[in-house]
Order: structure tokens, then sequence, then C-alpha cells
């Protein structure tokens, strides 16, 4: 889903728009891909971790903004330094 082919318009993702994109349009047409990221954040796995970071190379920039910023949070935090200064 996430490295599909972007949806080009609401009515048929294989053909452009004849009518001028509106606010929110590149939302909706990433909608199932977005929704599918939000699932595999959820997940956790290791094949959730796989889906976002194919979908950090998509080419519907929403999708692969959102995939970098769900990679960026799934990262580990830095180890604490010990009681003991090292």
């Amino acid at each position: 889903m996430v490295s599909e082919p972007p949806c080009l318009s609401l009515a048929d993702c294989t053909k452009p728009s004849l009518a001028a994109a509106e606010m929110g349009d590149e939302v909706t047409l990433a909608y199932p891909a977005l929704v599918a990221l939000r699932q595999a954040q959820r997940a956790a796995s290791p094949q959730a971790r796989g889906v976002i970071a194919a979908a950090k190379s998509s080419r519907v920039r929403v999708v692969a903004r959102m995939a970098a910023v769900l990679e960026g949070r799934s990262s580990p935090a830095p180890a604490a330094p010990s009681s003991d200064g090292r």
C-alpha cells in the first residue's frame, strides 16, 4: 500500500485531475497509505518497521514525510549515563 504509485485524482487514480487541486486533496488521495502507516506504527513489529522504512521513499510527499516522522519516533532513545559517570 505505501509503495503503490500515487493516486492522481479522486475520479480515477490513474489519470490526473482536470480540476484545480484543493486544500486537503493530497491527504485525501493518500489516505489509504497514511492509515497503513498508522497501523504499522501501532504494530511495532519488525515487519511494521519495514513498512515505515519503505514508505520513506514513497513518491507521495505526504506519505514520505509521515514515514520519516514515525521512524524518528520509533528510534530508541539514547542510553542515559550510568550513575558512576561512565
